[in-house]
């Protein structure tokens, strides 16, 4: 669809005419500043029909031992699928003295899990989440790489007891979470906690250091049980307190012994989905890595933490340089819109979105920055009356201006990634599903202004 003023020709023509007439070799000058100035020998033509294309594009595997803090819970997306995320953790062994006599007389009070909150959610927090501790079975340990990686991923595991030692109800209060002091507390069994105890009680080398204390009790695992449609980011301060008493006239003093987390390089997440809906019809994997949004409704899907994130390519952008007197881009301007209904209730829309450079085998290059170097975020316009006019808006000038210049063989396959910012990509639950220029209730959108002679 084209928008300008139409002026006529013949004048130009004729003009043009007798200066090559006359042989003169001074060609006019048409200055272009950041704003277009009509200066009657260009001007400014709008178009919208170069179609982006859109695909949603898989993520088999991502690090979650890099980061300080990891994911409990479960919940059900019709559009992403049922997702099941455990926490894992080693523990140390508390502060210890040798030549003490504290715990010669000390009777056992209780041993509890505590779990520091952070502000991340994602569910139905109008029921509690269900979290229980299973003790592990195998000591987490970093796979052995070509690399020597010591990274452990969403997709790694280790076993645990099938039987709990500990289990709670907790009912999350959004908007009331005090990251620095909230927590979540679990009553452990008093077996372990008076096994501990008479461990320091007898100087036995399991409670003398970390390293033995990780061989004496493997770890944990933090998971939700089955009736249970949230899920929360927890941070890596956790911490198992054994409670005792020490005699002492005329009442018995409290006491407390920390088990602080251990290691927190081995501590991880794993997450699994079990995939419904459309993503689902159209077999996203491993092996169809890349589906395009014409087999998934004229939509694309983006949610990193359950693997998938939304590709973008423009593979006709190349032509306009075939327009009639075209002569250079002025400005272009994506609009992604997610789909109508798909971000009601707790279904929220991330506040930033950026775009990132990418190429045939969808990696994460740099982002989308504006004149001044700044990230671009998406300026979101959230259309409360009705929700079709919901947008996020990119300047990509230098973007299709780069694809413009480029005449490598490849050049049809480079493209941009819509996701959370780099630094939170896998940190949250952001969530997105945006439609294709074909879907009637979210139509992507590229518009280009460019200049061109009259």
């Amino acid at each position: 669809m084209y928008y300008h003023k139409r002026r006529a020709l013949l004048y130009y023509l004729g003009m043009l005419s007798t200066t090559l007439f006359m042989g003169s070799c001074v060609k006019t000058n048409i200055p272009f500043g950041q704003q277009f100035v009509d200066n009657g020998y260009t001007q400014i033509i709008q178009i919208d029909s170069f179609t982006p294309r859109l695909s949603t594009i898989y993520i088999d595997s991502f690090p979650t031992s890099t980061v300080n803090f990891s994911f409990v819970g479960k919940y059900t997306d019709s559009a992403f699928g049922n997702v099941n995320a455990s926490a894992y953790f080693q523990l140390g062994a508390p502060a210890y003295d040798a030549s003490s006599t504290e715990f010669n007389a000390a009777s056992f009070d209780s041993l509890t899990l505590y779990i520091k909150l952070t502000n991340a959610y994602y569910g139905d927090t109008t029921l509690p989440i269900n979290i229980q501790v299973n003790p592990l079975t195998e000591r987490i340990v970093a796979p052995n790489s070509a690399n020597n990686s010591t990274i452990l991923y969403n997709t790694d595991s280790f076993s645990s007891a099938a039987t709990p030692i500990g289990q709670t109800s907790y009912l999350l209060k959004p908007g009331f979470i005090n990251s620095t002091n909230d927590s979540i507390s679990i009553r452990l069994d008093d077996s372990l906690g008076i096994d501990i105890l008479n461990k320091l009680r007898t100087k036995n080398a399991s409670i003398t250091s970390n390293e033995l204390f990780a061989q004496y009790f493997n770890g944990i695992k933090l998971s939700a049980t089955s009736n249970t449609d949230l899920a929360i980011m927890i941070s890596d301060s956790v911490t198992m307190r054994l409670y005792y008493k020490t005699p002492a006239a005329p009442f018995a003093i409290q006491k407390i012994a920390s088990f602080q987390s251990f290691n927190n390089g081995l501590h991880f997440s794993n997450i699994t989905i079990n995939r419904t809906g459309q993503l689902k019809n159209a077999n996203i994997g491993s092996v169809n890595n890349e589906i395009p949004s014409q087999m998934t409704d004229s939509s694309a899907f983006m949610q990193p933490i359950t693997g998938t994130l939304a590709k973008i390519t423009f593979p006709s952008i190349q032509s306009i340089v075939q327009t009639h007197n075209f002569i250079k881009i002025a400005k272009a301007t994506l609009y992604i819109k997610p789909v109508k209904g798909s971000f009601e209730g707790i279904y929220y829309l991330p506040n930033t979105l950026q775009l990132a450079g990418t190429d045939l085998n969808n990696g994460i290059g740099n982002p989308i920055t504006n004149a001044s170097g700044a990230i671009e975020t998406g300026n979101l316009v959230v259309d409360y009356l009705n929700g079709v006019n919901t947008q996020y808006s990119y300047d990509v000038t230098a973007f299709i201006n780069s694809l413009i210049s480029n005449q490598t063989a490849n050049s049809r396959k480079l493209g941009l990634i819509l996701s959370p910012i780099s630094s939170s990509l896998f940190s949250g639950f952001s969530r997105l599903i945006l439609g294709d220029a074909n879907n009637s209730n979210a139509q992507m959108q590229l518009v280009i202004d460019y200049i061109s002679l009259k």
